[in-house]
């Protein structure tokens, strides 16, 4: 995991953030910590070295583990995967319905509210 390419940093953070938000309540608090101040804040280890009193080396193997974990409930739960692939059927859903629109049809606009609704409940 290297700030050094911007570009590849940033997918890693977005991928980073979605598993987070689907497993970061299975971590402790002291992986929540770590793992918000070095992805999410973009802090160095130096920082949160300083400001916790733990070594660089020992907030790094923190960080890197919990990562791990996040990975290895992506691997056996699909959390992220099935919310893309239903985040797709429900866009596709929207597409049509909207294709379909008409003043008189308050059906299709009702399945427009739904779609939604059901990204945002998932």
């Amino acid at each position: 995991m290297s700030k050094s390419d911007p570009e590849k940093w940033l997918a890693e953070v977005f991928e980073l953030s979605m598993l987070y938000d689907f497993y970061g309540e299975l971590l402790s608090d002291s992986s929540k910590k770590f793992f918000e101040g070095y992805v999410l804040d973009d802090m160095t280890l130096a920082e949160m070295s300083e400001e916790t009193g733990i070594s660089r080396q020992g907030i790094y193997d923190n960080i890197k583990r919990t990562i791990d974990k996040l990975h290895s409930y992506e691997d056996k739960l699909h959390l992220v995967k099935k919310y893309g692939q239903v985040a797709d059927h429900v866009s596709k859903i929207k597409e049509l319905a909207a294709s379909m629109e008409s003043d008189n049809n308050k059906a299709v606009g009702e399945i427009i509210k739904l779609s939604d609704l059901m990204l945002e409940e998932f």
